[in-house]
């Protein structure tokens, strides 16, 4: 860690693009790490060698500005190397999820049109070589070594792996960097030739979504607006640079994406371990060090409860350790500022600086809005701007808001003045203090009034002994939707259904209550491969435990 550098501009101008960020990382903080795993240490300089070695190698490939160029790779240097490669000459960049089906591959790179895809031979153990041969049906008949001509996904030219062992179809990315490397003609000032064509107002990356229903949405961000809100987010996690992180968030959602960027436009290495288990994060804690931890919530619980069963320190690591106010005393959570975000706006677009203490009266606040967009609050259904204090939707403009959603026209995405609805219902106070009530789609309604979901799931999330929550709302023909929940114990703790009702009164409204909250293990509740509870399936689960038909 380097957090005592100095942050100042360095005569390097803020960058534009992505390939911009990278230089500005090299020519700013050199030889310091930017990756670290076991066994590995890559600098900035040498991820900026690795990179361009890379694009040479895509463009003796065809792979031009405007070329789709798919990633599928977990959080690995390999992954980080490719990315900026890809970025370097111009091309739209398709991170796959490693957690992706064979359909969900396929559909992902006929919608995105790629014209190359990019893989590591194996993640955690899985095989992605026999993961694209199942999306792809057609490539046993592709042999020979010329380019792909395939029905599913008429686009992709070549598919390039880091071990294509015993896959006829596919290239040797080592090979693909040692033609990049031969060619005399891609020298230093042909790339830089080429990255100065790239624009901030190009497109970037198209990110689908990890929606729990149908298909994921395509969305296209630009490298402007990504380059720009990495330093704004930076500005805002990190008080001092040169922090050493480990995300367990995947690369190839926005979450580790955002936090990759941020962190290196701080002048801070991202560290890696070698797999994604519990065990694997806190083994690279303790060995790799890093001094802040960036997950979802549960993760980094089971990962602190993992270390402090195993005796380990956890007190200079950010997201794992307590942290106190000046007299000592535990920091309550709820006067911390939330922040808000999403894939549409690059992550979060609502936050404040971390140390940040709300006041009494503004407990469980957001943070007001960072970097350059607009926001306002409308009624859902008749699209009036309400004044402040009222619940509404939330609609975001400007910033780092997405371009749109691949292949979605404008109008059947932005409203006509510019403003992306985002379906969160919020209220916002005079003092731009602002409050999440929910998603549109997570109201329930019970006896005519509205219930959060996410409202109750939170309340019984703070009850002692429980580790995780699910809310549904079972239809019924009295009450409209029935409040109904399933909780899974944390280890050791023991849960009753009256205790449980009795400590929400103190914190609810009685028609907030689940009328039914069934305790159940915690490998009974149904996740979708991103790591979301099936809210339906659970919804059906539940019903069949307290015997309720519609």
């Amino acid at each position: 860690m380097s957090a005592g550098k100095d942050n100042s501009a360095q005569g390097a101008a803020q960058p534009q693009s992505l390939p911009e960020l990278l230089d500005y990382c090299a020519q700013r903080y050199g030889d310091d790490p930017a990756i670290r795993a076991e066994g590995l240490t890559l600098s900035f300089r040498e991820l900026q060698a690795a990179a361009a070695d890379m694009a040479r190698g895509l463009l003796t490939a065809g792979v031009g500005k405007g070329s789709r160029v798919a990633l599928l790779a977990g959080n690995t240097p390999f992954w980080i190397v490719s990315f900026f490669a890809s970025a370097q000459v111009g091309a739209l960049t398709i991170p796959i999820s490693t957690l992706a089906s064979p359909g969900e591959l396929a559909h992902i790179l006929r919608h995105s049109d790629a014209h190359l895809l990019l893989a590591e031979r194996t993640y955690v153990g899985r095989d992605y070589g026999q993961l694209i041969e199942r999306a792809l049906p057609s490539l046993s008949q592709a042999v020979g070594g010329g380019p792909l001509r395939l029905h599913e996904v008429p686009y992709l030219r070549s598919i390039w792996l880091d071990d294509p062992a015993g896959l006829e179809w596919a290239g040797d990315t080592g090979a693909l960097i040692a033609a990049g490397k031969s060619d005399k003609a891609l020298d230093e000032a042909f790339l830089a030739g080429i990255k100065e064509g790239i624009h901030p107002s190009d497109d970037g990356v198209i990110i689908y979504t990890s929606g729990s229903t149908a298909l994921p949405k395509a969305v296209v961000h630009g490298h402007g607006s990504m380059a720009r809100h990495a330093q704004v987010l930076a500005d805002n996690h990190f008080p001092t640079p040169g922090h050493d992180v480990l995300c367990v968030l995947p690369m190839f959602w926005v979450g580790g994406l955002s936090m990759l960027l941020e962190t290196f436009i701080n002048g801070g290495s991202i560290v890696l371990p070698a797999g994604v288990s519990p065990q694997s994060v806190a083994t690279a804690l303790q060995k790799l060090g890093a001094d802040m931890l960036h997950g979802w919530h549960a993760q980094l619980k089971t990962v602190r409860d993992l270390m402090l069963e195993q005796g380990a320190d956890i007190e200079g690591i950010r997201n794992l350790r307590t942290e106190r106010l000046p007299d000592g005393t535990p920091r309550p959570p709820d006067l911390v500022p939330n922040s808000l975000g999403m894939t549409e706006s690059f992550g979060p677009h609502c936050a404040s600086p971390v140390g940040t203490l709300l006041p009494e009266d503004r407990r469980g606040a957001f943070g007001p809005p960072i970097g350059t967009g607009d926001r306002r609050v409308v009624n859902p259904d008749t699209g009036e701007v309400l004044e402040p204090g009222q619940v509404g939707e939330l609609q975001l403009r400007g910033g780092a808001l997405m371009k749109g959603y691949y292949k979605r026209e404008r109008s059947e995405t932005f409203t006509p003045d510019g403003y992306f609805a985002t379906n969160d219902l919020v209220r916002i106070e005079p003092d731009g203090h602002m409050y999440f009530s929910g998603r549109l789609g997570d109201m329930l309604k019970t006896k005519g009034a509205n219930v959060s979901r996410l409202e109750v799931e939170s309340a019984l999330r703070g009850l002692d002994g429980v580790r995780e929550v699910v809310v549904c709302g079972l239809p019924d023909p009295e009450l409209g939707d029935r409040v109904v929940a399933a909780v899974a114990p944390a280890a050791d703790a023991t849960l009753d259904e009256a205790a449980m009702k009795a400590a929400l009164s103190e914190r609810l409204p009685a028609y907030k209550i689940p009328t039914d909250i069934v305790v159940i293990d915690h490998d009974d509740f149904l996740w979708t491969p991103s790591g979301k509870i099936r809210i339906a399936d659970m919804a059906q689960l539940i019903a069949g435990r307290i015997g309720h038909s519609a």
